[in-house]
């Protein structure tokens, strides 16, 4: 029997592909193919004896779910509602398909928690990301989410993009606040290889702001964020006292998870293990497909547990460190702790230790120093 904390379930389809998109996805609208894809999925579900309770948070993302009929929606929806009650239920929905139905639709099957993909609120920024979305539609969506009975809403933001100025980005955060939202992660552009965003960036067609602007971004991000009563409680994710994303929490503190269809990675038993990206093939496998798979080591778990805990706003708790890994998080990174410490990037709390504001904004190179030979 497999305790996962988490379950996360990709649903890989779009209607278009994103020029920044680095997750695996396909743009394909044929609600045949959909429907044969839940049918796979199902029976992926069906293959693995699942503790219900152990099962905290179900998350379901792509791609776009919100893609998927109403129809095919509700099937997604009922394969997990009839089986568990997860704390918190989350399906990620793009602006585009995001409907009074839809939102009923998950309504009716518990979902509690919506993340909804806006980016930008930005003609301009939009056309860089190349999306297909407007302005007028991430608008009028939220205006339909802000009416569900779901209250836990979480709205996506991406800074740092070509041609952006401070000011815009202030301006895309005011409009997400406005809203009133619970939860919102925005994350600094990343740009990622083989993608249409990265092929103009290294022509020379597109500019990236520089270091200190992109800063001047964050730094802008955590002080509105702070006044409006969304606190920082990782490194790209800002919510209401009591409306952190409980799914990623779980990842964070390096907890046990099943990813269900194709792309899709698992951690549980002390092994990695993930589905090919390949649609068809997950298909033709009947959701069963041949699976990568990786046996951690004690010391790559303790080192993945310290990468992970490291990006919360409380750090590293040297007991609950202890108690996951078996190693005394001092004394297994003594000579990390201490650079670190020395730059200004990490300092020592009651219960063990944590990023400083600095540390923070330079996390991804902190954490390479936490990699064990």
């Amino acid at each position: 029997m497999i305790e996962a904390a988490s379950l996360y379930v990709h649903i890989p389809f779009c209607d278009y592909k994103c020029g920044c998109c680095g997750f695996y996805s396909i743009p394909e609208t044929d609600e045949n193919v959909h429907q044969d894809y839940l049918n796979a999925l199902q029976n992926e579900l069906d293959s693995f004896d699942i503790d219900e309770d152990s099962l905290e948070t179900i998350y379901i993302g792509g791609g776009s779910p919100s893609i998927l009929s109403d129809k095919n929606l509700s099937a997604l929806l009922s394969m997990f509602a009839e089986k568990f009650s997860p704390i918190e239920f989350t399906v990620e929905m793009n602006p585009r398909h995001l409907t009074r139905d839809k939102l009923i639709t998950a309504e009716l099957f518990a979902v509690d928690r919506l993340s909804v993909g806006v980016q930008s609120f930005s003609e301009k920024s939009l056309e860089v990301l190349g999306r297909k979305g407007s302005r007028a539609e991430n608008l009028n969506a939220l205006d339909a989410a802000g009416e569900s009975v779901i209250e836990n809403l979480n709205i996506d933001l991406i800074f740092g993009l070509p041609s952006q100025t401070l000011e815009d980005f202030a301006k895309d955060l005011d409009i997400a606040l406005s809203f009133e939202p619970s939860h919102i992660s925005a994350y600094s552009l990343s740009v990622e290889q083989g993608t249409p965003l990265a092929e103009a960036v290294k022509n020379g067609k597109l500019k990236l702001p520089d270091q200190q602007l992109d800063r001047k971004m964050y730094e802008h991000l955590i002080c509105r964020l702070e006044e409006a009563g969304l606190y920082q409680y990782e490194i790209s994710n800002f919510s209401l006292p009591d409306f952190e994303c409980l799914h990623n929490w779980n990842y964070w503190r390096s907890e046990q998870y099943l990813g269900l269809g194709a792309s899709a990675g698992s951690f549980c038993e002390g092994k990695r293990f993930s589905n090919p990206a390949d649609v068809e093939g997950y298909i033709a496998a009947g959701g069963n497909p041949e699976r990568e798979c990786q046996v951690l080591t004690e010391k790559e778990y303790a080192w993945q547990t310290a990468v992970l805990m490291l990006r919360t706003n409380r750090g590293i708790l040297s007991p609950e460190f202890s108690d996951k890994t078996g190693f005394d998080f001092e004394k297994l990174f003594s000579s990390e702790i201490e650079k670190n410490i020395n730059e200004g990037l990490l300092e020592k709390t009651l219960s063990g230790f944590r990023l400083t504001p600095e540390g923070f904004s330079v996390a991804d190179t902190v954490s390479r120093d936490f990699v064990l030979d």
